[in-house]
């Protein structure tokens, strides 16, 4: 297990009381662990794309309050967060503003978390994933995508991992600063 997570864990048990969200993790052995995230950060809206540029600055606001980093660090976070709330939005919940999007932000040691959920069917991810790390140039194949569908793919190259639920309805980037 990565160290980061090691710590990471051994702190879940000091939160036990706070609301917390449970993320499947698979090691490299194959294995597949749930950390429990706290909600350190934790909000949730409508389905309307008018609401999440609100949520996306107030997500960059708690962020620039707890850590210290570069202007790149922060583009590529709110790039993150653009592509996957749009998404949760607009292909998890088909833009009904009777259903929400949840976003969770974890920060820790030198690593942020960053989990958006949807109350969609989800999708296969392990396929667009596989499928895109298979190629061999993987800058112009994301150029030559058609408008949708690219999303993943450059939250895929902007961190060190994704993290998906069972279902697909859910997304957990993690990125270092």
């Amino acid at each position: 297990m990565p160290r980061f997570l090691q710590s990471y864990q051994s702190k879940i048990l000091t939160f036990k009381k706070r609301n917390l969200l449970s993320v499947p993790y698979k090691m490299k052995s194959g294995e597949v662990m749930n950390l429990t995230l706290t909600k350190d950060f934790n909000s949730k809206i409508s389905s309307n794309i008018g609401e999440a540029g609100k949520l996306i600055d107030n997500a960059l606001h708690y962020i620039e309050s707890y850590i210290s980093c570069s202007d790149e660090f922060m583009f590529d976070t709110k790039v993150i967060l653009s592509e996957l709330i749009q998404n949760a939005i607009k292909h998890g919940n088909g833009c009904n503003s009777n259903k929400y999007v949840e976003l969770a932000i974890h920060i820790e040691n030198e690593h942020i978390f960053i989990t958006v959920k949807d109350e969609g069917e989800g999708y296969n991810y392990k396929r667009l994933i596989k499928d895109n790390k298979n190629r061999e140039n993987q800058f112009i194949e994301l150029c030559c995508q058609k408008e949708t569908g690219r999303g993943i793919l450059i939250v895929d190259n902007l961190c060190e991992k994704l993290v998906f639920n069972k279902e697909g309805n859910q997304i957990t980037a993690i990125k270092k600063f």
